[in-house]
């Protein structure tokens, strides 16, 4: 875990999905699977020829590297971020692969007694509700608002979400601190503009985060 807390006075915890609110482990290698079958059936690539593609993109079959994102390279071949959601949401079941998780739930029910949680993510509106269900946080009024890659913003690592999320909520950048698994995806777009971030590996480590209480 590396914490990057430059104030006091934070207001706002936002957190990725894959990999933060449950393990990288769970589907990475699956999703990587997938990802080179459609480059393959989208782009006609071979793959040997997918698999180096992804390797210059910053994305390796080894989870525990720090990887840059899936969909940010399909949107760089040419294909729409909706057409690229669309056929995830239907050619890939993610959600069959994540277990409840009460012990992270009532984490998160006690941090919302302080702060707002933004749940920041470069997956779909429908996977990533089926995510939560599946863990057992959507329906505990424990999320603030769910930003997904279907607003039409630019994908993390671009700072539009970020930015997004502040004017959203009214707040300064100092006041918002992001927790995701991939520093270069979720922590380093928010700590440029002036806010915090805390670099985990799984979401056993989001538990053994401790954060000031507020009067």
């Amino acid at each position: 875990m590396k914490q990057y807390i430059y104030s006091n006075k934070i207001k706002l915890i936002i957190l990725d999905l894959d990999g933060t609110l449950y393990p990288r482990d769970l589907y990475f290698n699956k999703y990587y699977d997938f990802t080179v079958k459609s480059l393959n059936r989208l782009f006609n690539f071979s793959s040997d020829d997918a698999i180096r593609i992804l390797n210059n993109f910053g994305i390796s079959a080894d989870h525990s590297k720090d990887q840059e994102s899936i969909s940010a390279l399909i949107i760089s071949l040419g294909m729409s971020i909706k057409d690229w959601n669309d056929y995830r949401d239907k050619n890939f079941n993610i959600e069959s692969l994540v277990n409840p998780n009460k012990e992270l739930v009532s984490y998160l029910k006690y941090l919302k007694r302080f702060y707002k949680i933004v749940i920041f993510t470069n997956n779909t509106k429908i996977t990533s509700e089926k995510i939560l269900n599946r863990i057992g946080i959507f329906n505990e009024s424990i999320i603030d608002f769910l930003l997904t890659s279907d607003y039409g913003l630019e994908l993390k690592p671009h700072k539009e979400g970020f930015e997004f999320i502040k004017v959203k909520f009214g707040l300064l950048f100092s006041e918002i601190v992001s927790i995701g698994d991939r520093e270069s995806i979720d922590i380093k777009p928010l700590l440029d503009l002036g806010g915090n971030g805390i670099l985990i590996s799984n979401p056993s480590e989001l538990l053994e985060i401790e954060f000031n209480s507020k009067d």
